[in-house]
């Protein structure tokens, strides 16, 4: 099963040093006329994926991380996942489904997803799921009940 064909990559980054890649997705990701608003980084495993968070709200405080993670249980199990790992993955999921109007000339934060190769091949929901099902509250904003 070969997906990388079927998708189309500005840029595509194979076998950059552990500790070096936050440095090359910040690079890729600053002001200029080749920067993307928008990264994908795709990682082996879950214990990698949290080193390179960390690293990169490191060289990158400013930047938006957006972390999916995998499950961490099969898919037809009788235990569901993890209440944090499903919050993050619909967090990031929800972020994504209402960032999707913003323009892509606005390259002043950059945003960084990053998930497993598992996370990746995961089933999500479409983005109209989260538009319907999301509610967005500001501080003294006036809302009936129902």
């Amino acid at each position: 099963m070969n997906l990388l064909p079927k998708i189309s990559f500005k840029r595509y980054i194979d076998g950059a040093p552990q500790g070096v890649d936050q440095i090359i997705v910040d690079a890729l990701s600053q002001k200029g006329a080749q920067a993307t608003k928008r990264t994908i980084i795709v990682l082996r495993d879950e214990a990698r994926l949290s080193q390179f968070v960390e690293g990169m709200r490191f060289v990158n405080p400013q930047a938006i991380i957006l972390p999916l993670p995998t499950w961490d249980c099969l898919p037809y199990d009788r235990i569901s996942p993890h209440s944090s790992v499903t919050s993050k993955r619909l967090a990031t999921l929800s972020y994504l489904s209402g960032a999707a109007s913003a323009t892509s000339s606005d390259i002043a934060t950059p945003e960084i997803i990053v998930t497993t190769v598992n996370g990746w091949l995961q089933k999500v929901p479409p983005p109209s799921f989260f538009e319907k099902a999301s509610l967005s509250l500001r501080k003294g904003q006036q809302a009936s009940l129902e």
